[in-house]
């Protein structure tokens, strides 16, 4: 994924000699930055990203650090879905790690049908499998939504890209950031448009920098963006007292009818109709 959307950062806690208590995860804040829903009228609030690191620490285990940042997210996020990137990890590794992240995440009572989980990309060649995919499948079977980001051309990712059937594909920022006025760029996000409209799948568009960046996807039919001009990555406090703020580029009223929103789904297509 694109740095677009934030990291997480780590304060160890009052462990001895600095060192964070091995039966409590250290204290997390993590980065959330708005996603916005591109269709209709207006900009609409739709969700709240968030990349976890999933590296091994001292004292404490990758999952249960994991599982702490992730419910502190979807609390912030207000009934709001939340689009989950694991850093460190990506494609079948991500997948092999989910099933111990959403255990821990259930058993804490986190609402797993809001969470839209990245595989990242590229992914190795050959692929590991059809356990990786059937793991993936029964993911799915718990209400999760995955996505696909920097996939690329490669066999290898369209070999995922078939197996998995993803509910959204990421387009990063590289190829997203003044779209508004670069044809070539506005040439790849359209072909990848219409992949996954082929697939019945929506596309989130990261790295949006400018009004006119965000009404050319909007015009293109692009589902949801994020980016600077939405907003930047900022920790839970900080990000309520800015949805509060005015002069927002988009709607932040919907925040306040979160609990009464449904979570954002692909739209299976039933004709070949083009886009």
């Amino acid at each position: 994924m694109d740095g677009n959307c934030g990291p997480i950062a780590f304060h160890n806690g009052g462990g001895r000699n600095g060192e964070a208590e091995a039966s409590e995860p250290s204290r997390l804040r993590s980065l959330l930055q708005p996603v916005i829903d591109l269709r209709g009228p207006g900009y609409r609030l739709a969700g709240l990203t968030v990349s976890l690191d999933v590296s091994p620490t001292s004292g404490t285990s990758s999952p249960a650090r994991t599982v702490r940042a992730l419910s502190e997210a979807v609390e912030a996020a207000a009934g709001l879905d939340v689009f989950v990137s694991l850093d460190g990890v990506a494609g079948t590794a991500a997948a092999t790690i989910l099933p111990a992240i959403l255990n821990g995440a259930e058993e804490k009572g986190v609402p797993l049908n809001r969470l839209v989980v990245d595989l990242g990309g590229p992914f190795p060649e050959p692929l590991a499998g059809d356990d990786i995919l059937e793991t993936i499948e029964s993911t799915r079977g718990r209400g999760v939504r995955v996505s696909i980001s920097r996939a690329g051309l490669s066999e290898s990712g369209l070999e995922m890209l078939l197996g998995t059937r993803p509910d959204f594909l990421r387009v990063a920022a590289s190829l997203v950031s003044g779209c508004g006025d670069d044809f070539y760029r506005q040439a790849i996000v359209e072909t990848i448009s219409g992949l996954a409209w082929k697939f019945g799948a929506s596309v989130l568009a990261e790295g949006v920098l400018t009004e006119r960046d965000a009404r050319w996807l909007a015009g293109a039919g692009i589902g949801f963006g994020c980016g600077p001009f939405f907003g930047e990555p900022l920790e839970p406090d900080a990000l309520l007292v800015w949805l509060l703020g005015p002069s927002l580029p988009f709607d932040s009223h919907s925040i306040e009818a979160a609990s009464e929103a449904e979570p954002v789904r692909a739209v299976l297509r039933t004709t070949q109709e083009e886009p």
